[in-house]
């Protein structure tokens, strides 16, 4: 395997593949400058099955130009049957190895055809790669339909694995607060057009000024001043701004919270991709509102959990109805819990072993 970050936040599903199938190993970029301080990966380069290369962006930044030099020799000196190249099919190292060795990509992407030609650009042997790849492996449904209709053969095994799954030991269970004198919700994200933080905004201006509310907005990002604009011209709600966060804010943030709402939007070359953000807090008990951007809708097909992307008016009959008692709110976290349990790290280790092993057959 090779990806693009040692970070330890990205790291799950990668140790629990190394730890039950001792015939894998992965190569982390190590860019210049910039040593990796993950622990996690050092019994695994004692064991010669974790290698720190040196890598650059030669073509600006992003995963899409990474390039990890020495990838081809340690390839070749490991005598390795398949690469799992954990990013974009467009990327510099599977163009370059995808007819030098069997290749596996893991990509997220939702809008590839239909995506402006600024993007397209950027996607030059897309097809190639589509139709030499080995096997793929998505973070979501949505992504496999968008390759599908970019040239994925019909006979390349496929699977849906997201990668950026949370630690269940970092975001660990407790039950909803009580619903005393506030509702408290929490958006956690960039504060960018697209994540549709402005929704939230809007659907309190409509919720009844008996019912006292308590937002707050973990982030930060473009339109954080015209958000702030927002939220002046609304009294019957405390709507707290508090920047970046660390990953102990955010799980602070997710103890103080009743319900979590992610409000992404759909543009002409964005959805929403498998949602790190809303499966951290039903992994940590609370119930959680998602628009039907992209891939959120997999993670809880619950329909008093979804709300049409940008309608305001819905989310707040949706929030009324969930926060109507706590009763209401545990259920729905309950039922969410349930659900995501089939993002559990050695369930997606196995269907990414199995995926692996379809790949080396002839198709």
């Amino acid at each position: 395997m090779v990806t693009h970050s040692a970070d330890e936040r990205d790291a799950v599903l990668w140790k629990t593949v190394l730890s039950n199938f001792q015939n894998v190993d992965i190569v982390f970029p190590r860019f210049k400058n910039n040593e990796t301080d993950a622990q996690w990966i050092r019994p695994m380069e004692d064991e010669n099955r974790a290698f720190l290369l040196p890598a650059r962006e030669p073509f600006g930044k992003g995963h899409s130009s990474l390039w990890v030099s020495g990838l081809r020799e340690r390839l070749q000196t490991g005598d390795y049957a398949l690469l799992h190249a954990a990013m974009e099919p467009w990327s510099l190292i599977p163009q370059f190895f995808v007819e030098r060795i069997p290749t596996v990509v893991q990509g997220a992407e939702s809008i590839v055809v239909t995506a402006p030609w600024q993007l397209r650009l950027r996607r030059v042997g897309l097809r190639r790669v589509l139709r030499n790849l080995a096997g793929l492996s998505a973070w979501g449904q949505t992504s496999i339909d968008a390759f599908v209709e970019a040239g994925l053969p019909a006979s390349t095994p496929r699977a849906v694995i997201p990668m950026g799954i949370p630690d269940p030991a970092v975001f660990t269970r407790t039950s909803v607060p009580d619903l005393e004198a506030v509702l408290n919700i929490l958006y956690v994200g960039r504060l960018d057009p697209e994540k549709g933080v402005s929704t939230i905004i809007q659907a309190l201006k409509l919720m009844p000024t008996n019912i006292r509310i308590h937002l707050k907005i973990l982030g930060s990002g473009a339109i954080e001043r015209q958000l702030k604009t927002m939220a002046i011209d609304l009294a019957t709600a405390q709507i707290d701004f508090e920047g970046e966060a660390s990953l102990s804010d955010v799980q602070t943030a997710l103890q103080w919270s009743h319900v979590v709402v992610v409000p992404s939007l759909v543009t002409n070359c964005w959805m929403e991709q498998w949602g790190r953000v809303s499966v951290e807090p039903i992994l940590s008990g609370r119930p959680c509102l998602i628009s039907d951007s992209g891939e959120l809708p997999s993670i809880s097909p619950i329909s008093d959990t979804i709300f049409t992307a940008g309608d305001s008016r819905e989310l707040a009959e949706k929030l009324l109805r969930l926060t109507a008692n706590v009763n209401v709110l545990q259920g729905i976290a309950d039922e969410q819990f349930r659900y995501i349990q089939r993002f559990e790290a050695s369930h997606l280790a196995d269907q990414l072993n199995n995926l692996w092993v379809q790949s080396l057959k002839p198709h």
